[in-house]
């Protein structure tokens, strides 16, 4: 599936959040750190939801 025209791609998005983790918090010092954020991996997890919930794919856990 493609992006709409002047929606950034998810390479784009991914890496616009790891510069945010690297610029707003003051105990990560590098990218493997901000990789390793609690709060990075959260953020991802949740786009990648909300990806799933919006093109209605079936879940995967049993009702």
């Amino acid at each position: 599936m493609r992006a709409p025209r002047g929606q950034p791609r998810l390479p784009q998005i991914l890496a616009e959040d790891l510069r945010a983790v690297l610029a707003r918090d003051p105990s990560v010092h590098t990218r493997v750190e901000a990789l390793l954020h609690p709060g990075l991996t959260a953020i991802w997890l949740h786009r990648a939801a909300h990806f799933w919930y919006r093109h209605r794919a079936p879940a995967w856990w049993p009702a």
